[in-house]
């Protein structure tokens, strides 16, 4: 008999079985990982396909406002809000981009092709004289702030005249709507704007095309005569901007195109110290806030403004056409 017979011997089989629930928060987790690259891979295409401008605005809205200080030593401007457009509270700050030096960059191109222009004999020639005598003293000034009735003759005449030139374009080529005259607070506004497949501007450029350029001659003939000062207002839509110019933005094309608009008024009669200021506000100012790409949108604004002090060019004596906000509406007197 074997040695070992007493002995028992134990077998010990271990059998494997599925585990129990263990939950879902693995996939939970995995879901919150796939939404999170889903939204990085979204932001790295929303930056990528975002203009300059809107993305400085973007860094702009999450910069801190409190403990950052400004030029002048204190933080935020001292506590004041900023205004709508992005400006401070400061009154004495421009809505826009001013510019009062020597042209640069692709402007100086435009204006260089700006052509004389001779007198088109076969037209009415719109002349209006409302410059004073020059022997005027300041004690026949008027300082009340309510236009005399010589001022109401001549703000009249200005209206008809206006009233004249835009029936006169779109009697020519433009479409009816294009061009809009108009009162605002600061004084006579004359709108002239792009229609759907109706541009002023050779593309995203400053260069004009023979309509506008010949508009701009034609309104010059009345600018020219009339002792306010003048402001000009470049406006864009939000399409995106084509330009081969590297950097060039909106801004840059607002400013340029009402820059050249100043050059040509200047070259056909109208002074230049007659012009007050040059704006471009890129696509901040639309026209229709509905569709803020559309074609509208793109407009030049020559604003006839209202003058409280003494102009600085010769032919602006102290008393203008109009003072203040006195009057009825211009549309309304147009027309009568």
């Amino acid at each position: 008999m074997a040695k070992n017979q007493g002995n028992t011997i134990i077998i010990k089989r271990i059998t494997k079985k599925g585990g129990g629930h263990h939950g879902g928060a693995w996939k939970v987790a995995y879901a919150d990982f796939v939404t999170a690259m889903m939204a990085f891979f979204l932001l790295m295409w929303l930056l990528n396909a975002t203009e300059a401008e809107n993305l400085a605005g973007l860094a702009d809205y999450f910069a801190p406002t409190v403990g950052v200080k400004d030029e002048m030593g204190i933080g935020f401007r001292g506590g004041k809000a900023a205004l709508s457009q992005g400006i401070g509270a400061d009154k004495n700050t421009n809505k826009g981009i001013v510019f009062g030096g020597v042209p640069t960059g692709p402007i100086t191109k435009v204006t260089e092709k700006i052509e004389e222009r001779t007198e088109i004999t076969d037209r009415e020639q719109i002349k209006i004289d409302i410059s004073k005598s020059e022997n005027q003293t300041p004690d026949s000034t008027n300082n009340t702030g309510v236009n005399t009735p010589e001022q109401e003759k001549q703000l009249q005449e200005v209206n008809n005249s206006l009233a004249s030139f835009s029936k006169e374009m779109i009697d020519k080529r433009w479409e009816d709507g294009s061009i809009e005259i108009k009162r605002t607070p600061e004084g006579i506004a004359i709108d002239i704007k792009d229609l759907d497949g109706d541009s002023m501007f050779e593309g995203d450029t400053a260069t004009f095309k023979e309509k506008l350029r010949e508009a701009i001659y034609q309104l010059s003939k009345i600018l020219r005569n009339i002792p306010n000062n003048l402001a000009i207002i470049g406006n864009t839509s939000s399409a995106l901007l084509q330009s081969k110019i590297p950097n060039y933005t909106k801004w840059e094309l607002s400013a340029d195109r009402a820059n050249a608009t100043r050059a040509l008024l200047e070259k056909n009669g109208v002074q230049k110290e007659q012009f007050s200021r040059i704006e471009g506000r890129a696509d901040n100012t639309p026209y229709d806030r509905r569709r803020p790409d559309a074609s509208i949108n793109n407009r030049i604004s020559i604003i006839i403004l209202k003058q409280n002090d003494t102009p600085n060019h010769k032919k602006s004596l102290p008393d203008t056409i109009f003072k203040n906000n006195t009057g009825q509406d211009f549309l309304k007197r147009s027309t009568k």
